[in-house]
């Protein structure tokens, strides 16, 4: 009898974890079960060598689950074990979320892709071209558009040394641009201030276009940011766990990295902030993100609610960058050759030829502490990867690639 109830409460239990998600077989949907061995050791030792704390993994195709997991801790000072329903600060993976929310505005004919930032904010008139090198000033022969801050080819940069730095970012640092003591129109008074580092559509720089665009959402809606992605996002996708901070009840479900590795410190997420950034914020779990991925497997399109339609689906998930838009080597570690880049994801323009898994058309994007998730329309496949330490961004992204290579059976 104890047995028996012993098996009813595990099944109660499973059931609450996954929330009645079906977990589906290898077998079933032609997955290698030496491949699922060979990531689950991967991740463990990934642990082991302390590169991060913890992670959860989930995997799907054709809508069906079949790997969701979690690894070592959650916050490993206060001895919390990692869980399928932790809580992540997924940062740049707010962008492809932002993206959406700015087509959904294009979707209901509120705004155009070639409208230009100073249509919705006239003080970026006096917005100008800062030679990096000699310091001189000019006039851009355009102002950036709604399509160049969706792809980073406005000519807005971050102050942030990420990748590269120079001259232009300086000017960003002084302004302490990157504050969250600050509202989103605050916010582009600052940009306003600040200079573009090149022509629009000229080159490929991540930035600040994405915080940007949160606050034409707010101009074009007439509502707070965070309040639209909610009632247009979130809701519909019954993305109930995300958001810009988490109450207390679920305090002790955030994902923490090491503490003797805290140069960078993470975000506080318990309290409300006063700046709602397009770019990063977001908090998170693996299985919200899944469903705002299986929006876009299943062309805008989630259990019967249209949130895009799919031939903006298909403009949002396609290369948008033109052969005139220079990609500095020194950026191809975040943006690898044989990618392009849509309006707000990487896009791969041609098939894997080497150590990563990838098919023509597949688009991903990752987050700064360590998240990433990839979109493989050819085989309807996902993954969602999430760990929480900062400095592992790009090389959990890479792990990812390489460890699902060849993972289904032919």
């Amino acid at each position: 009898m104890n047995i028996f109830f012993c098996f009813i409460a595990l099944i109660f239990i499973n059931a609450y974890a996954y929330g009645e998600i079906k977990i589906h077989s290898a077998d079933e949907l032609g997955v290698s079960k030496n491949k699922l061995e060979a990531i689950d050791n991967a991740i463990k030792q990934k642990i082991k060598d302390k590169t991060f704390p913890g992670a959860v993994l989930l995997m799907s195709k054709n809508g069906k689950i079949f790997h969701f997991d979690s690894y070592g801790y959650q916050n490993i000072e206060k001895n919390i074990k990692m869980n399928t329903n932790s809580l992540f600060r997924i940062f740049s993976m707010t962008k492809p979320i932002t993206s959406a929310a700015v087509m959904i505005l294009y979707d209901r004919g509120h705004l155009k892709l070639n409208d230009p930032i100073t249509k919705f904010f006239p003080s970026m008139n006096n917005i100008y071209l800062l030679d990096s090198d000699n310091m001189s000033r000019k006039k851009p022969l355009n102002f950036p558009t709604v399509l160049e801050l969706l792809t980073h080819s406005s000519g807005i940069t971050y102050g942030r040394p990420i990748i590269v730095d120079h001259n232009v970012k300086n000017e960003y640092r002084k302004l302490n641009v990157r504050t969250w003591n600050q509202t989103n129109e605050e916010f582009i008074k600052k940009i306003s201030q600040l200079p573009l580092v090149f022509e629009p559509s000229s080159a490929w720089e991540y930035g600040h276009s994405t915080d940007v665009l949160a606050r034409i959402v707010e101009k074009v809606s007439g509502v707070r940011f965070d309040v639209f992605i909610k009632e247009n996002i979130f809701m519909p996708l019954q993305m109930n766990e995300t958001g810009y901070e988490i109450d207390a009840l679920n305090s002790n479900r955030i994902a923490e990295q090491f503490p003797e590795k805290n140069e960078v410190a993470l975000r506080d997420v318990s309290n409300q902030p006063k700046w709602f950034p397009g770019g990063h914020g977001l908090v998170s779990s693996v299985l919200d993100y899944w469903k705002f991925c299986e929006m876009f497997l299943n062309n805008g399109t989630y259990q019967n609610k249209e949130i895009l339609k799919p031939s903006t689906v298909e403009l949002i998930t396609k290369n948008q960058l033109n052969d005139n838009i220079k990609i500095p080597p020194k950026m191809y570690p975040l943006l690898p050759k044989n990618f392009g880049f849509g309006l707000g994801f990487a896009t791969r323009k041609l098939k894997s030829s080497d150590s990563w898994y990838g098919e023509k058309g597949d688009y991903f994007w990752l987050g700064y502490a360590g998240t990433n998730f990839l979109i493989s329309p050819k085989n309807k496949f996902i993954f969602i990867f999430m760990a929480q330490q900062v400095g592992t961004a790009l090389s959990n992204r890479n792990m990812m690639f390489e460890l699902v290579k060849d993972i289904f059976i032919d």
